[in-house]
């Protein structure tokens, strides 16, 4: 469904029921809202894999402005900022209380600017395959060791949007190093290149944000994922942004033989870790 927001609609897809009758009982289950990378594909990215969470709570997938199903809107209002503000007026829209929110890559950077700008829209974040920061460098020096300087290269016009034809060749010739189990992140889902392109280039944000001091400022409980290979969202990187968050705030978790996306594949384990820590947020543990 396409949900008005105020100044747009979102498309929206709701899973599970938020009151379970278990033996003769109402059991009210938490809501997990769920922010999906990108930004050039849609909810699909992140549905495939965690929709199984529907039996211990109720799961709100949406696309972002710009992308999948919801409405374009302009480059203007492609921002981190923007983009956390949709959520907030989403959760506001639908008459969430407290979700937990979980974003993944992109979503990540979005839920982080959202859980800054809006402390008191939610209960607790999961924060997978995300970093406080987007280290190009870093980045560029793993395709490199990956598949040499002509990837590297490729690499470096992707993640600048320097060049529409490299653009196209790292969707093949890099991709395929994102995952373990399956490279075919995205395949369910519209492509939308100006999105992508506009958050890389020097109008976008990828480059200027950097949220480690600003993340000291959150008290809810975090849950941090990360894989041991992951080339976009190092190890290091995951680390980082968990160490940016006050003691005794985040808990920490980096999947070996991982790609870019825990329950991608680490599926099991990963889900399993998911469901203790909702089950934890729910309780107030």
């Amino acid at each position: 469904m396409r949900v008005d927001i105020g100044e747009l609609r979102l498309f929206v897809e709701i899973l599970g029921e938020k009151l379970a009758v278990r033996d003769g009982q109402v059991v009210e289950k938490p809501t997990i809202v769920f922010v999906h990378g990108g930004p050039a594909w849609d909810h699909l990215t992140l549905r495939v894999d965690l929709e199984s969470l529907a039996d211990v709570a109720q799961l709100v997938f949406y696309d972002h402005r710009g992308l999948g199903r919801s409405d374009v809107s302009t480059p203007e209002d492609w921002t981190l900022t923007q983009w956390a503000a949709d959520l907030h007026n989403l959760i506001r829209t639908l008459g969430l209380e407290k979700p937990i929110i979980f974003g993944q890559s992109f979503g990540g950077m979005v839920t982080q600017r959202f859980a800054l700008d809006y402390p008191e829209d939610y209960s607790a974040i999961i924060l997978a395959a995300t970093a406080a920061r987007f280290n190009l460098p870093e980045v560029i020096e793993t395709f490199r060791r990956l598949g040499g300087e002509e990837l590297a290269t490729i690499a470096h016009s992707f993640y600048t949007a320097a060049d529409p034809a490299h653009r196209d060749r790292f969707l093949v010739d890099g991709f395929r190093f994102y995952t373990v189990r399956s490279p075919q992140i995205g395949v369910l889902s519209p492509f939308k290149p100006d999105v992508l392109d506009h958050f890389f280039s020097d109008a976008g944000d990828a480059h200027r944000f950097d949220y480690r001091a600003e993340l000291q400022r959150i008290d809810a409980p975090v849950l941090v994922l990360g894989g041991e290979v992951d080339p976009v969202i190092s190890a290091g990187a995951v680390r980082e942004l968990a160490e940016s968050f006050r003691p005794g705030v985040a808990e920490l978790h980096i999947f070996d033989d991982c790609g870019h996306g825990p329950a991608r594949d680490q599926p099991e384990a990963a889900l399993a870790l998911l469901r203790n820590f909702v089950a934890k947020a729910a309780s107030g543990a």
